[in-house]
């Protein structure tokens, strides 16, 4: 009694296979490169975010020290002040055709510095301009709003260095005590200090408010002039009228 033939198994070709997960693994893949790319595109766009709220940061920061300056400097202690100063030495003999400048003609004019409340001169502050020109911060901020800032800041170093001058042209100014021959010279100085600082002065204050205007803020309204402190002689005068 034969036996019955067995079957050959039925081979599959090997693309069969490929077929029952090829679907499933290029589904996954697109699904890993997707997750890929949103988690890079929610990294960017937090960083973005947070750079976003630095510059804004940092652009607060500098309009409160801008806006603080602007309020010094706007002040009647300085401009003002420094205007009746120039005012005084002109007067007195600090003019390229004034004749006969002695100590005595000179006196009235020295008697206003040294005999009120002093030359005046403003230290203005630049701790945040100093603090955030170092990073790159400024690569994210608009080109204009940097080039007026940079203006400020290099009006204001000039400010600072003419201020230091100031000393001494004050200074100089006693050696017409000793030297009467000189006291012409001396009071011409003064003057075209004066002169210079006031013009110094006025432009930064006017490069303040453009730069608040292109930050997007107010111009502050100048305060009233700092009065020095009163003296016991001060205090015991009479009143006038």
């Amino acid at each position: 009694m034969t036996e019955p033939a067995t079957e050959a198994p039925i081979r599959r070709h090997p693309f069969a296979r490929w077929r029952r997960w090829l679907p499933r693994a290029v589904f996954e893949s697109v699904l890993i490169v997707f997750s890929v790319i949103l988690a890079l595109a929610l990294t960017n766009w937090a960083e973005e975010r947070r750079t976003a709220h630095r510059v804004a940061e940092m652009r607060a920061f500098l309009i409160q020290e801008i806006t603080a300056n602007r309020a010094e400097l706007g002040s009647d202690y300085y401009i003002p002040h420094h205007r009746q100063l120039k005012r005084a030495f002109a007067q007195a003999g600090g003019m390229p055709d004034a004749t006969e400048v002695t100590r005595k003609t000179a006196e009235p004019a020295i008697q206003a510095l040294f005999g009120g409340s002093g030359l005046h001169l403003a230290a203005l502050r630049d701790a945040v301009w100093t603090s955030v020109s170092a990073n790159d911060l400024f690569e994210h901020m608009d080109a204009e709003e940097v080039f007026i800032l940079a203006q400020v800041y290099r009006a204001q170093e000039s400010l600072e260095s003419i201020n230091r001058a100031g000393y001494d042209n004050a200074v100089g100014l006693l050696d017409i005590l000793t030297d009467e021959g000189d006291a012409h010279r001396q009071m011409l100085r003064m003057t075209l200090y004066l002169e210079d600082l006031i013009q110094q002065e006025t432009n930064l204050v006017r490069l303040y408010d453009q730069a608040l205007v292109r930050l997007g803020a107010p111009i502050p309204v100048s305060p009233p002039a700092r009065r020095p402190a009163t003296t016991a002689k001060d205090d015991g005068a009479a009143p006038k009228g």
